[in-house]
Protein backbone atom coordinates (compact mmCIF):
# COMPACT_ATOMS: atom_id res chain seq x y z
CA UNK A 1 0.00 0.00 0.00
CA UNK A 2 1.50 3.58 -1.05
CA UNK A 3 1.44 6.35 1.29
CA UNK A 4 -1.65 8.25 -0.59
CA UNK A 5 -3.67 4.58 -0.16
CA UNK A 6 -3.03 4.61 3.39
CA UNK A 7 -4.05 7.86 4.24
CA UNK A 8 -6.83 7.65 2.17
CA UNK A 9 -7.41 3.99 3.80
CA UNK A 10 -7.45 5.35 6.98
CA UNK A 11 -9.28 8.79 6.61
CA UNK A 12 -12.38 6.76 5.37
CA UNK A 13 -12.13 4.92 8.50
CA UNK A 14 -11.60 7.68 10.69
CA UNK A 15 -14.72 9.81 9.07
CA UNK A 16 -16.73 7.76 7.48
CA UNK A 17 -16.90 4.24 8.85
CA UNK A 18 -16.56 4.23 12.34
CA UNK A 19 -18.09 1.42 13.94
CA UNK A 20 -19.86 1.00 17.10
CA UNK A 21 -20.65 -2.15 18.76
CA UNK A 22 -24.16 -2.72 19.52
CA UNK A 23 -24.43 -3.90 23.34
CA UNK A 24 -27.39 -6.34 24.29
CA UNK A 25 -26.94 -6.11 27.33
CA UNK A 26 -24.40 -6.43 30.26
CA UNK A 27 -23.13 -9.65 31.40
CA UNK A 28 -23.42 -10.36 35.34
CA UNK A 29 -23.64 -13.26 38.14
CA UNK A 30 -24.70 -16.67 36.30
CA UNK A 31 -25.38 -14.20 33.07
CA UNK A 32 -22.03 -14.92 31.51
CA UNK A 33 -20.01 -13.87 34.83
CA UNK A 34 -19.32 -16.94 37.41
CA UNK A 35 -18.56 -16.74 40.77
CA UNK A 36 -16.58 -19.30 42.54
CA UNK A 37 -16.93 -19.59 46.61
CA UNK A 38 -13.66 -19.82 48.74
CA UNK A 39 -13.43 -23.71 48.50
CA UNK A 40 -13.87 -23.98 44.53
CA UNK A 41 -11.36 -21.21 44.41
CA UNK A 42 -8.77 -22.85 46.45
CA UNK A 43 -9.41 -26.29 44.47
CA UNK A 44 -8.80 -24.42 40.90
CA UNK A 45 -5.40 -22.82 42.62
CA UNK A 46 -4.27 -25.52 43.95
CA UNK A 47 -5.10 -27.87 40.92
CA UNK A 48 -2.99 -25.58 38.81
CA UNK A 49 0.20 -24.91 40.99
CA UNK A 50 0.72 -28.80 41.91
CA UNK A 51 1.11 -29.12 37.93
CA UNK A 52 4.10 -28.33 36.01
CA UNK A 53 3.20 -26.22 32.94
CA UNK A 54 4.17 -24.02 29.90
CA UNK A 55 3.39 -20.33 31.08
CA UNK A 56 4.47 -16.97 30.01
CA UNK A 57 3.19 -13.64 31.66
CA UNK A 58 2.81 -11.15 29.12
CA UNK A 59 2.82 -7.59 30.11
CA UNK A 60 2.46 -4.52 28.03
CA UNK A 61 4.74 -1.88 29.28
CA UNK A 62 5.42 0.30 26.88
CA UNK A 63 3.32 3.77 28.49
CA UNK A 64 5.10 6.35 29.70
CA UNK A 65 4.70 8.25 33.28
CA UNK A 66 3.43 11.31 32.01
CA UNK A 67 -0.48 10.33 32.73
CA UNK A 68 0.44 9.32 36.14
CA UNK A 69 1.88 13.53 36.59
CA UNK A 70 -1.06 14.72 34.42
CA UNK A 71 -2.13 17.40 37.04
CA UNK A 72 1.63 18.72 37.84
CA UNK A 73 1.45 19.59 34.02
CA UNK A 74 -1.86 21.36 34.37
CA UNK A 75 -0.60 23.28 37.27
CA UNK A 76 2.36 24.24 35.17
CA UNK A 77 -0.24 25.88 32.75
CA UNK A 78 -3.01 27.26 34.94
CA UNK A 79 -3.63 26.25 38.84
CA UNK A 80 -6.96 25.66 39.56
CA UNK A 81 -8.79 24.72 42.74
CA UNK A 82 -8.69 20.73 41.88
CA UNK A 83 -4.61 20.70 40.48
CA UNK A 84 -4.13 22.61 43.45
CA UNK A 85 -5.89 20.10 46.04
CA UNK A 86 -3.88 17.47 44.26
CA UNK A 87 -0.47 18.97 44.23
CA UNK A 88 -1.07 19.66 47.97
CA UNK A 89 -1.62 16.00 48.62
CA UNK A 90 1.38 15.46 46.75
CA UNK A 91 3.48 17.51 48.55
CA UNK A 92 2.38 16.74 52.35
CA UNK A 93 2.71 12.97 51.57
CA UNK A 94 6.01 13.19 49.45
CA UNK A 95 7.63 11.44 52.30
CA UNK A 96 5.51 8.44 51.63
CA UNK A 97 6.41 7.55 48.37
CA UNK A 98 8.85 4.98 47.18
CA UNK A 99 10.80 7.62 44.86
CA UNK A 100 11.22 9.90 48.12
CA UNK A 101 14.82 8.24 48.15
CA UNK A 102 15.92 9.46 44.72
CA UNK A 103 15.17 13.00 45.10
CA UNK A 104 18.58 15.27 45.52
CA UNK A 105 19.03 16.35 49.45
CA UNK A 106 19.89 19.98 48.12
CA UNK A 107 16.10 19.92 46.57
CA UNK A 108 14.62 18.97 49.53
CA UNK A 109 16.19 20.88 51.38
CA UNK A 110 15.26 24.12 49.23
CA UNK A 111 11.54 23.24 48.58
CA UNK A 112 11.43 22.65 53.08
CA UNK A 113 12.92 25.99 53.76
CA UNK A 114 10.69 27.89 50.81
CA UNK A 115 13.65 28.89 48.11
CA UNK A 116 12.27 26.57 45.71
CA UNK A 117 8.81 27.25 44.25
CA UNK A 118 5.98 24.46 44.16
CA UNK A 119 6.28 25.00 40.33
CA UNK A 120 10.13 24.40 40.43
CA UNK A 121 9.33 21.20 42.42
CA UNK A 122 6.82 19.96 40.28
CA UNK A 123 9.52 20.78 37.22
CA UNK A 124 12.19 18.82 38.78
CA UNK A 125 9.49 15.32 39.62
CA UNK A 126 8.72 15.44 35.52
CA UNK A 127 11.13 17.49 33.29
CA UNK A 128 14.46 15.74 31.76
CA UNK A 129 16.52 18.39 33.97
CA UNK A 130 15.37 16.39 37.52
CA UNK A 131 14.05 12.87 37.96
CA UNK A 132 12.99 12.69 34.14
CA UNK A 133 9.26 10.80 35.29
CA UNK A 134 7.22 12.50 32.66
CA UNK A 135 9.39 10.95 30.03
CA UNK A 136 10.61 7.68 31.48
CA UNK A 137 8.44 4.29 31.54
CA UNK A 138 6.04 4.16 33.99
CA UNK A 139 7.53 0.69 34.53
CA UNK A 140 10.54 2.41 36.06
CA UNK A 141 9.36 5.16 38.74
CA UNK A 142 9.46 3.40 42.02
CA UNK A 143 6.38 2.26 43.50
CA UNK A 144 7.32 0.67 46.45
CA UNK A 145 9.30 0.83 49.33
CA UNK A 146 10.81 -2.31 51.50
CA UNK A 147 13.54 -1.86 54.43
CA UNK A 148 16.52 -1.25 52.31
CA UNK A 149 15.46 -1.00 48.81
CA UNK A 150 12.38 0.38 46.89
CA UNK A 151 11.31 -1.47 43.62
CA UNK A 152 9.61 -0.21 40.16
CA UNK A 153 7.24 -2.26 38.68
CA UNK A 154 9.33 -4.51 36.27
CA UNK A 155 11.29 -5.77 39.36
CA UNK A 156 7.89 -5.97 41.57
CA UNK A 157 6.15 -8.44 39.23
CA UNK A 158 8.87 -10.30 38.31
CA UNK A 159 9.72 -11.31 41.94
CA UNK A 160 6.00 -11.92 42.73
CA UNK A 161 5.71 -13.94 39.60
CA UNK A 162 9.00 -16.52 40.19
CA UNK A 163 7.88 -16.24 44.13
CA UNK A 164 4.30 -17.73 43.62
CA UNK A 165 4.75 -20.28 39.93
CA UNK A 166 8.79 -20.83 40.37
CA UNK A 167 11.44 -18.93 37.92
CA UNK A 168 10.56 -21.65 35.21
CA UNK A 169 8.11 -19.22 33.87
CA UNK A 170 8.53 -17.15 30.71
CA UNK A 171 8.09 -13.11 31.41
CA UNK A 172 7.63 -11.13 28.70
CA UNK A 173 7.30 -7.24 28.47
CA UNK A 174 6.10 -4.95 25.20
CA UNK A 175 8.48 -2.22 25.87
CA UNK A 176 9.71 1.32 24.43
CA UNK A 177 13.46 0.06 22.90
CA UNK A 178 14.31 3.45 23.29
CA UNK A 179 14.70 2.51 27.34
CA UNK A 180 15.36 -1.02 26.80
CA UNK A 181 18.82 -0.91 28.59
CA UNK A 182 17.50 0.89 31.46
CA UNK A 183 15.15 -1.88 31.88
CA UNK A 184 17.39 -4.67 31.47
CA UNK A 185 19.70 -3.08 33.90
CA UNK A 186 16.73 -2.58 36.78
CA UNK A 187 15.64 -6.41 36.07
CA UNK A 188 19.64 -7.26 36.80
CA UNK A 189 19.72 -5.28 39.68
CA UNK A 190 16.45 -7.52 41.26
CA UNK A 191 18.17 -10.54 39.90
CA UNK A 192 21.40 -10.19 41.54
CA UNK A 193 19.84 -9.91 45.29
CA UNK A 194 17.21 -12.29 44.71
CA UNK A 195 17.38 -16.56 44.07
CA UNK A 196 15.20 -16.22 40.84
CA UNK A 197 16.62 -16.25 37.80
CA UNK A 198 13.33 -16.56 35.00
CA UNK A 199 13.48 -16.36 30.97
CA UNK A 200 12.87 -12.41 30.58
CA UNK A 201 12.04 -11.57 27.14
CA UNK A 202 10.93 -7.95 25.20
CA UNK A 203 9.39 -7.11 21.93
CA UNK A 204 8.40 -3.84 21.30
CA UNK A 205 5.12 -2.17 19.51
CA UNK A 206 5.72 -2.68 15.64
CA UNK A 207 5.87 1.28 14.60
CA UNK A 208 4.33 0.25 11.06
CA UNK A 209 1.35 -0.60 12.72
CA UNK A 210 0.97 3.65 13.96
CA UNK A 211 -2.02 5.19 12.75
CA UNK A 212 -1.95 8.41 10.73
CA UNK A 213 -2.97 11.67 12.27
CA UNK A 214 -5.57 13.96 11.58
CA UNK A 215 -7.14 17.48 11.83
CA UNK A 216 -10.58 17.77 12.70
CA UNK A 217 -11.86 18.75 9.48
CA UNK A 218 -10.00 15.35 8.08
CA UNK A 219 -6.27 17.09 6.88
CA UNK A 220 -3.01 14.75 7.34
CA UNK A 221 -0.88 16.35 9.77
CA UNK A 222 2.76 16.71 8.87
CA UNK A 223 6.02 17.70 10.80
CA UNK A 224 8.60 20.68 10.37
CA UNK A 225 10.27 18.46 7.56
CA UNK A 226 6.93 17.34 6.05
CA UNK A 227 6.17 13.47 7.17
CA UNK A 228 3.41 12.29 8.11
CA UNK A 229 2.59 12.67 12.18
CA UNK A 230 1.77 8.90 13.35
CA UNK A 231 0.75 7.88 16.37
CA UNK A 232 0.83 4.26 18.31
CA UNK A 233 -2.54 2.46 17.44
CA UNK A 234 -3.41 1.56 20.86
CA UNK A 235 -2.44 -1.82 22.48
CA UNK A 236 -4.33 -3.84 20.04
CA UNK A 237 -1.45 -3.60 17.81
CA UNK A 238 0.38 -6.32 20.22
CA UNK A 239 -1.40 -9.20 18.82
CA UNK A 240 1.62 -9.74 16.60
CA UNK A 241 3.52 -9.64 20.13
CA UNK A 242 1.23 -12.24 21.17
CA UNK A 243 1.19 -14.20 18.32
CA UNK A 244 4.89 -14.43 18.56
CA UNK A 245 4.63 -16.21 21.98
CA UNK A 246 4.63 -20.03 22.34
CA UNK A 247 4.15 -20.92 25.94
CA UNK A 248 0.82 -23.05 25.83
CA UNK A 249 -0.64 -21.06 28.94
CA UNK A 250 -0.15 -16.88 28.55
CA UNK A 251 -1.58 -14.76 31.67
CA UNK A 252 -1.75 -11.38 31.07
CA UNK A 253 -1.57 -8.50 32.99
CA UNK A 254 -0.87 -4.37 32.84
CA UNK A 255 2.37 -2.83 34.13
CA UNK A 256 1.53 -0.59 36.57
CA UNK A 257 -1.32 -3.33 38.14
CA UNK A 258 0.93 -4.51 40.66
CA UNK A 259 0.54 -4.64 44.83
CA UNK A 260 3.14 -4.30 47.38
CA UNK A 261 4.10 -7.65 48.10
CA UNK A 262 2.34 -7.28 51.76
CA UNK A 263 -1.08 -7.06 50.03
CA UNK A 264 -0.31 -9.35 46.58
CA UNK A 265 -3.31 -10.87 45.83
CA UNK A 266 -2.96 -11.59 41.70
CA UNK A 267 -0.70 -14.37 42.61
CA UNK A 268 -3.76 -16.92 44.18
CA UNK A 269 -5.90 -14.75 41.45
CA UNK A 270 -4.22 -16.13 38.68
CA UNK A 271 -3.79 -19.66 39.90
CA UNK A 272 -7.37 -19.81 40.35
CA UNK A 273 -7.73 -18.81 36.12
CA UNK A 274 -5.00 -21.00 35.09
CA UNK A 275 -7.54 -23.74 37.09
CA UNK A 276 -10.14 -23.17 35.62
CA UNK A 277 -8.96 -23.05 32.09
CA UNK A 278 -7.36 -26.67 32.88
CA UNK A 279 -10.64 -27.44 33.54
CA UNK A 280 -12.74 -25.99 31.09
CA UNK A 281 -10.06 -27.89 28.73
CA UNK A 282 -11.09 -31.03 30.05
CA UNK A 283 -14.78 -30.25 29.08
CA UNK A 284 -13.76 -29.44 25.52
CA UNK A 285 -11.50 -32.20 24.81
CA UNK A 286 -14.48 -34.48 25.94
CA UNK A 287 -16.62 -32.47 23.19
CA UNK A 288 -13.66 -33.18 20.86
CA UNK A 289 -13.11 -37.03 21.50
CA UNK A 290 -17.06 -37.93 21.96
CA UNK A 291 -18.79 -39.49 19.53
CA UNK A 292 -21.00 -37.33 16.98
CA UNK A 293 -24.27 -38.51 18.83
CA UNK A 294 -23.04 -37.35 22.45
CA UNK A 295 -21.53 -34.00 21.78
CA UNK A 296 -24.51 -32.06 21.56
CA UNK A 297 -25.18 -33.24 25.34
CA UNK A 298 -22.09 -32.66 26.40
CA UNK A 299 -21.78 -29.04 24.57
CA UNK A 300 -25.22 -28.47 27.13
CA UNK A 301 -23.12 -29.06 30.07
CA UNK A 302 -20.08 -27.56 29.05
CA UNK A 303 -23.24 -24.47 28.53
CA UNK A 304 -24.47 -25.00 32.81
CA UNK A 305 -21.29 -24.88 33.84
CA UNK A 306 -19.21 -22.51 31.69
CA UNK A 307 -22.14 -19.91 30.78
CA UNK A 308 -20.53 -19.78 27.39
CA UNK A 309 -23.96 -18.73 25.34
CA UNK A 310 -26.66 -16.16 25.88
CA UNK A 311 -29.25 -18.47 25.55
CA UNK A 312 -28.94 -22.54 25.37
CA UNK A 313 -30.76 -22.33 22.00
CA UNK A 314 -27.69 -20.57 20.70
CA UNK A 315 -25.37 -23.86 21.16
CA UNK A 316 -23.82 -25.22 18.08
CA UNK A 317 -26.06 -28.79 17.21
CA UNK A 318 -24.10 -30.10 13.85
CA UNK A 319 -20.80 -31.58 13.52
CA UNK A 320 -19.71 -29.06 11.46
CA UNK A 321 -20.46 -25.90 13.78
CA UNK A 322 -19.01 -27.36 16.82
CA UNK A 323 -15.72 -28.33 15.25
CA UNK A 324 -15.70 -24.83 13.77
CA UNK A 325 -16.53 -23.39 17.82
CA UNK A 326 -13.96 -25.58 19.07
CA UNK A 327 -10.70 -24.64 16.91
CA UNK A 328 -10.47 -21.31 18.40
CA UNK A 329 -8.04 -19.94 21.17
CA UNK A 330 -9.43 -19.34 24.82
CA UNK A 331 -9.28 -17.10 27.71
CA UNK A 332 -10.65 -16.91 31.36
CA UNK A 333 -11.39 -13.62 32.22
CA UNK A 334 -11.23 -12.06 35.38
CA UNK A 335 -13.70 -9.63 35.99
CA UNK A 336 -14.27 -7.39 39.16
CA UNK A 337 -17.21 -5.21 40.66
CA UNK A 338 -18.00 -2.20 39.29
CA UNK A 339 -16.84 0.92 41.51
CA UNK A 340 -16.64 3.13 38.90
CA UNK A 341 -13.38 2.46 37.23
CA UNK A 342 -12.77 3.57 33.69
CA UNK A 343 -12.41 1.56 31.24
CA UNK A 344 -14.11 -2.12 29.46
CA UNK A 345 -16.84 -4.06 30.71
CA UNK A 346 -18.13 -7.52 30.10
CA UNK A 347 -21.33 -7.66 27.60
CA UNK A 348 -23.44 -9.73 25.15
CA UNK A 349 -23.16 -7.92 21.95
CA UNK A 350 -24.56 -8.64 18.45
CA UNK A 351 -22.04 -9.21 16.10
CA UNK A 352 -22.81 -10.39 12.86
CA UNK A 353 -26.41 -11.61 13.26
CA UNK A 354 -25.22 -13.74 16.89
CA UNK A 355 -25.31 -12.65 20.24
CA UNK A 356 -21.78 -13.53 22.05
CA UNK A 357 -19.25 -12.22 25.18
CA UNK A 358 -17.31 -9.55 24.34
CA UNK A 359 -14.89 -6.73 26.92
CA UNK A 360 -16.07 -3.42 25.15
CA UNK A 361 -14.43 0.35 26.03
CA UNK A 362 -16.99 2.91 26.64
CA UNK A 363 -15.42 4.27 23.41
CA UNK A 364 -17.04 1.52 21.23
CA UNK A 365 -20.70 2.50 21.86
CA UNK A 366 -23.05 4.52 19.97
CA UNK A 367 -24.37 7.84 22.31
CA UNK A 368 -28.00 7.06 21.99
CA UNK A 369 -30.07 6.69 25.39
CA UNK A 370 -30.77 2.73 25.01
CA UNK A 371 -27.23 1.66 24.42
CA UNK A 372 -25.53 4.05 27.35
CA UNK A 373 -28.45 2.71 29.74
CA UNK A 374 -27.02 -0.64 29.00
CA UNK A 375 -23.86 0.70 29.78
CA UNK A 376 -24.17 2.13 33.04
CA UNK A 377 -26.48 -1.03 33.88
CA UNK A 378 -22.85 -2.59 34.12
CA UNK A 379 -22.62 -4.81 37.18
CA UNK A 380 -18.83 -5.70 36.29
CA UNK A 381 -15.42 -3.70 35.11
CA UNK A 382 -12.27 -5.49 32.96
CA UNK A 383 -9.03 -5.12 35.11
CA UNK A 384 -7.05 -6.97 32.78
CA UNK A 385 -6.48 -10.29 34.24
CA UNK A 386 -6.92 -12.83 31.88
CA UNK A 387 -4.81 -16.62 30.84
CA UNK A 388 -5.13 -17.54 27.44
CA UNK A 389 -4.50 -20.86 25.79
CA UNK A 390 -3.50 -20.43 22.56
CA UNK A 391 -3.18 -24.04 21.26
CA UNK A 392 -5.71 -26.56 19.18
CA UNK A 393 -6.40 -29.97 21.20
CA UNK A 394 -3.54 -31.54 18.70
CA UNK A 395 -1.26 -29.46 20.03
CA UNK A 396 -0.92 -26.70 17.42
CA UNK A 397 -0.49 -23.50 17.77
CA UNK A 398 -3.04 -21.08 16.70
CA UNK A 399 -2.65 -18.12 14.35
CA UNK A 400 -4.18 -15.36 16.30
CA UNK A 401 -4.43 -12.95 13.36
CA UNK A 402 -7.20 -15.42 12.54
CA UNK A 403 -9.50 -15.22 15.59
CA UNK A 404 -9.58 -10.98 15.27
CA UNK A 405 -12.30 -8.48 14.36
CA UNK A 406 -10.66 -5.76 12.34
CA UNK A 407 -13.48 -3.57 12.36
CA UNK A 408 -13.69 -3.27 15.84
CA UNK A 409 -11.21 -0.27 15.87
CA UNK A 410 -12.31 2.82 17.53
CA UNK A 411 -11.85 6.48 16.67
CA UNK A 412 -10.35 8.84 19.48
CA UNK A 413 -9.55 12.24 19.76
CA UNK A 414 -6.70 13.72 21.38
CA UNK A 415 -4.82 16.97 21.96
CA UNK A 416 -1.67 17.45 20.19
CA UNK A 417 0.55 20.52 20.77
CA UNK A 418 -2.18 21.80 22.37
CA UNK A 419 -4.36 21.38 19.09
CA UNK A 420 -7.72 18.78 18.63
CA UNK A 421 -6.60 15.70 16.66
CA UNK A 422 -8.25 12.18 15.87
CA UNK A 423 -6.84 9.03 14.63
CA UNK A 424 -7.62 5.16 15.13
CA UNK A 425 -6.60 2.99 17.61
CA UNK A 426 -6.80 -0.82 16.00
CA UNK A 427 -9.21 -3.37 17.47
CA UNK A 428 -8.05 -3.61 21.46
CA UNK A 429 -5.46 -6.83 22.52
CA UNK A 430 -8.70 -8.44 24.78
CA UNK A 431 -11.61 -6.40 22.75
CA UNK A 432 -11.68 -6.61 18.73
CA UNK A 433 -8.13 -8.50 18.76
CA UNK A 434 -10.00 -11.45 20.56
CA UNK A 435 -13.19 -11.30 19.63
CA UNK A 436 -13.36 -15.12 18.30
CA UNK A 437 -12.19 -16.47 21.14
CA UNK A 438 -13.82 -18.76 23.63
CA UNK A 439 -14.53 -16.45 26.11
CA UNK A 440 -15.30 -17.61 30.08
CA UNK A 441 -15.78 -14.51 32.46
CA UNK A 442 -15.38 -15.11 36.65
CA UNK A 443 -15.54 -12.78 39.13
CA UNK A 444 -12.43 -11.98 41.60
CA UNK A 445 -11.60 -10.27 44.22
CA UNK A 446 -11.27 -6.45 43.65
CA UNK A 447 -8.20 -7.26 46.18
CA UNK A 448 -6.41 -8.32 43.38
CA UNK A 449 -6.79 -4.87 41.12
CA UNK A 450 -4.71 -1.71 42.01
CA UNK A 451 -3.45 0.09 39.11
CA UNK A 452 -1.49 2.69 39.31
CA UNK A 453 -3.13 5.81 36.81
CA UNK A 454 -2.45 8.55 38.88
CA UNK A 455 0.71 9.11 41.68
CA UNK A 456 -1.61 9.73 44.13
CA UNK A 457 -3.18 5.98 44.00
CA UNK A 458 0.18 4.88 45.13
CA UNK A 459 -1.26 6.22 48.37
CA UNK A 460 -3.56 3.76 48.07
CA UNK A 461 -2.92 1.03 51.33
CA UNK A 462 -2.45 -1.79 48.52
CA UNK A 463 0.89 0.08 47.48
CA UNK A 464 2.25 0.91 51.32
CA UNK A 465 4.63 -1.73 53.21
Amino acid sequence: MTLEQKVEHERKLVFELTPKIELVNACSIQNGILRMNADEAFRLSSMFLSSARDICFFIPASGSGSRMFEFLYDFFKHSDEENRMKVERFLNHINDFAFNRMIDPDVRLKLESGEMSLKDFAAYIVEESGLDFGNLPKGLIPFHTYDYFVLNPFQEHMLQICKSFSDRVNIHFTVNYDYLDEIKDSIRAITRISAFQPMVHFSQQNKETDSLVFSLDGELLKDDLGNPITRPAGHGTLLENLNSLDSRFIFMKNIDNIQHSNHDESASTFAMLGGLLLQLNDELLKIWNAPTHERYELMKYVQEKFKMFHLDDMIPREESEIDVWLKRPKRICGMVKNEGQPGGGPFWVKRNGKIEKQIVEKAQIAHDSEQMLTLVKSTHFNPVMMVCDIYDFEGNKFDLKNFQDPNAYMVVDKKLNGTQVRFIERAGLWNGSMADWITVFVEISSDAFSPVKDVLNLLDNKHLG
